[in-house]
């Protein structure tokens, strides 16, 4: 080998091992409505309804992940069963990053036809849960990827009201619901105030 053809592969070397890593490719709505359909076993002929399709660079290293919420052939009349943030693994494939659960005692204030929300606000990842009752948001659940997962960084949710007996004896669900849906423990304190009087 010539002097100059290897001073040519040595100034060409350093260029080489600097070029920037490959990011991997932007994660697209049909790839993700095929994967929804493989999850559940749906006909490539029925598409997931997308409620959401957001993206967000959760891993802080320049790709985005999506972050889904949709209905697929199995949902039937529950609302979305994708609730899901999504990322390439090393082979190019779609993956879910885990968001755990919540306890289940964190959902004791929602009744009814439960269902939530995600979305992105300053960073983190936010479930916003709602069900039937007659009010805004009983439960928001903040994450923050932490390199392996989502963590759960906060949890808000509609307090007990004032009601006429004590809420921490309720057993069935309509009792829960009374104490926590606002109107609802209103009315019960106003039924029970007319029940209690006596004319003279």
């Amino acid at each position: 080998m010539t002097p100059r053809r290897t001073l040519a592969i040595l100034v060409c070397l350093p260029l080489i091992q600097a070029a920037p890593a490959q990011k991997s490719k932007s994660i697209e709505k049909e790839e993700i409505a095929k994967w929804a359909n493989q999850m559940n076993e749906c006909p490539d002929n029925a598409p997931p309804y997308f409620y959401r399709l957001d993206y967000f660079d959760f891993k802080g290293d320049g790709t985005r992940q999506a972050i889904v919420v949709a209905s697929t052939c199995m949902t039937g009349t529950g609302g979305p069963d994708i609730h899901s943030v999504l990322a390439r693994d090393s082979d190019g494939e779609l993956v879910e990053l885990k968001i755990p659960d919540a306890d289940p005692k964190t959902c004791d204030n929602l009744f009814g036809n439960r269902n939530y929300d995600l979305s992105v606000e300053d960073g983190l990842l936010i479930a916003t849960f709602g069900d039937d009752s007659d009010r805004g948001t009983p439960l928001t659940i903040k994450y923050k990827w932490n390199g392996k997962e989502f963590a759960i960084v906060s949890i808000q949710k509609t307090g007990i009201f004032p009601t006429s007996y004590d809420c921490a004896e309720a057993t069935g669900e309509v009792e829960r619901a009374i104490c926590h849906v606002e109107s609802l423990a209103n009315l019960d304190v106003q039924l029970n105030a007319l029940c209690d009087y006596s004319p003279a």
